[in-house]
């Protein structure tokens, strides 16, 4: 992610560097959290894959734990992107921490009006909405260790083709789920 994917923030107009979040119009109807989420994988996703990422959503790690979005970018770093879709998803979540031995990067990602205050000051944020996103502010990058990131990439391929399958062949039985697959995190 470059320094010119940078979110200004609210009330600041982008610049020619900057990545503009969209000016979705307004609608009386509330936003749910399931529509927000949503919402926010989707653009945050479309950002990543700009980027020169590829990612899957829903991933499963080997704590058992579910990670929002894993991307892998062409050098083989890998990003976590847990989504919150409001203060409340924030404040409940005691769970995120854990990811950070799963990734290279970490970021919450969260819809322009999220209160930034609230975020750890040593996670990124990635600032999205239905349609693009943009890195608000870095992380700190960690570096995996070679035994874990094999796993991870073992995991993300068998993932992304298991689903791939689903959409190609949805009747085949064999496609199922990750239950019989067993990724060890030796050499």
């Amino acid at each position: 992610m470059s320094e010119q994917t940078k979110y200004n923030g609210p009330g600041q107009a982008p610049g020619p560097s900057d990545v503009r979040i969209s000016d979705a119009p307004d609608t009386d109807q509330p936003t749910g959290r399931p529509e927000t989420t949503t919402a926010l994988t989707r653009g945050i996703r479309r950002f990543l894959v700009a980027s020169g990422g590829a990612t899957v959503t829903e991933m499963r790690l080997a704590t058992g734990r579910r990670a929002d979005i894993v991307c892998i970018d062409p050098k083989g770093r890998i990003t976590i992107v847990e989504i919150k879709s409001g203060a409340d998803d924030l404040k409940a979540d005691s769970k995120w921490h854990t990811y950070l031995d799963y990734c290279d990067q970490f970021y919450f990602g969260v819809a322009p009006d999220f209160p930034m205050s609230l975020l750890p000051q040593d996670a990124g944020i990635i600032v999205g909405d239905a349609y693009d996103g943009a890195i608000h502010r870095d992380g700190n990058g960690r570096t995996l260790a070679p035994a874990r990131r094999k796993a991870m990439m073992i995991r993300f391929a068998h993932t992304a083709a298991t689903r791939l399958m689903r959409t190609e062949d949805p009747s085949d039985p064999t496609t199922g789920s990750l239950a019989g697959l067993s990724i060890t995190e030796t050499g």
